[in-house]
């Protein structure tokens, strides 16, 4: 009975919680084929178990730029140069495997397959950010530089299928844009902005606009004059929303129209390339059936859309990204309606 006694006293006060990211690895391995029908016990987000089967794919790949680079939980380094933790390249792959994901529909194998190409193209543009003489002195290979990357990912994913280009080509331009100075630890351009979400989706929206010009098709200077200026913050979140629909980082390959069910109320953008392949052009509209409206504009590549709760909030959406997307790149002829109570002209 003493015996018991200890043992009970000794598990309710000295038990620790086990971590997160070694729940998440437990679970997997216990049950791969399962898996999915047991996350809600741990009450884990869905997309982190694909993320988690990708992150041990690049892990364990030979022919993945990150193997042998990611700690593992419970893993010791002994030594050896691991940049980022299991846990923390699973949080960077986010954008890469939510269901806000602008890939979500690709099967895993092809999404391994894609992140293994894409990154051994980032890694011969940053080659000695991959070493273990020199990576340490660059956050390029910590969740920085991952989260930054794995968020631009799917976007430039699209871009490669969308209009034929070889992904070298398409990323070239980073080296010289940013070169990778601006990754030294601690004091780099990129470097000194910390780590986030949010930090990852603004760079990796800069950089796609940067490395691809036409995909800088938002209107900037309008839409945070719009923002200064508009007093109702319905309004202002209207314009946040629209803001949002027009990052290319959410653009999806229009070929998704065809497996995809649309038949949502809302907002969208559809960005068509020229013919001459400088630049694009960009219709924005609003339907009570999305895939309907879709099936009526035809030879467009890439699209992105957005749910609306009411008529009214679907009507002042269509006006706001009217009116922050670029005069230049624009097709519509006419002002949405209703024209006379637009709350974002004049402004």
């Amino acid at each position: 009975m003493a015996q018991e006694a200890g043992q009970f006293l000794t598990i309710n006060t000295k038990q620790k919680k086990v971590r997160p990211d070694l729940q998440l690895r437990i679970l997997y391995q216990q049950d791969e084929t399962n898996t999915k029908k047991l996350i809600d016990i741990l009450r884990v987000e869905n997309w982190k178990i694909e993320a988690l089967m990708l992150c041990i794919a690049l892990n364990d790949n030979n022919e993945s730029p990150w193997r042998n680079l990611i700690l593992r939980p419970g893993e010791k380094k002994d030594g050896r140069w691991k940049p980022i933790t299991e846990a923390n390249f699973v949080d960077t792959l986010k954008s890469f495997c939510s269901t806000e994901s602008s890939i979500k529909g690709t099967p895993v194998e092809r999404k391994e397959k894609i992140l293994i190409r894409y990154w051994n193209e980032i890694r011969k543009l940053y080659e000695r950010a991959f070493t273990e003489s020199e990576g340490p002195q660059y956050s390029l290979t910590r969740g920085l530089g991952a989260g930054i990357f794995n968020t631009l990912a799917p976007a430039i994913y699209n871009v490669s299928i969308t209009s034929e280009e070889q992904l070298d080509s398409i990323l070239k331009p980073l080296r010289r844009r940013y070169p990778l100075e601006d990754w030294r630890r601690p004091r780099g351009r990129i470097t000194k902005l910390g780590g986030s979400q949010k930090i990852y989706k603004n760079v990796a929206e800069e950089m796609i606009k940067k490395i691809d010009r036409p995909y800088n098709y938002c209107d900037e200077e309008a839409f945070k004059r719009l923002l200064r200026r508009t007093e109702a913050k319905a309004h202002a979140r209207t314009l946040e929303k629209a803001h949002s629909l027009l990052s290319p980082l959410i653009l999806r390959s229009a070929r998704e129209l065809r497996e995809e069910n649309w038949n949502l109320k809302g907002c969208y953008a559809l960005i068509k390339f020229k013919a001459d392949g400088n630049g694009l052009r960009v219709y924005v509209g609003k339907s009570q059936n999305a895939k309907k409206r879709f099936r009526q504009h035809k030879q467009y590549d890439l699209f992105a859309a957005k749910p609306c709760g009411s008529d009214r909030e679907m009507e002042d959406l269509e006006m706001a990204l009217y009116h922050i997307l670029r005069s230049t790149v624009r097709e519509n002829s006419n002002h949405p309606p209703p024209a006379d109570r637009c709350p974002y002209c004049a402004r």
